[in-house]
């Protein structure tokens, strides 16, 4: 997932030839742990098996995944 203001905080240090400042540094750190903190806590279980009678099935609606969206069809 992408963070635009940390983007152009980064690109911004970048474009200077500038180190990142260590606060900056640290909450891309902090922001990295969390998110694995999360995600871990998200997956807990097993995802459950698979339908395949559903790949087969006309009633399923297919999924576009967009960047900023998904689009069912």
């Amino acid at each position: 997932m992408g963070i635009p203001s940390l983007y152009e905080v980064l690109s911004y240090h970048e474009q200077k030839k500038e180190p990142y400042p260590e606060d900056v540094i640290s909450l891309c750190k902090w922001i990295y742990a969390r998110g694995w903190e999360v995600l871990s806590k998200l997956m807990v279980n097993k995802a459950p098996p698979l339908d395949e009678g559903a790949k087969s099935s006309n009633d399923w609606q297919k999924v576009r995944i967009t960047k900023y969206l998904i689009v069912l069809h």
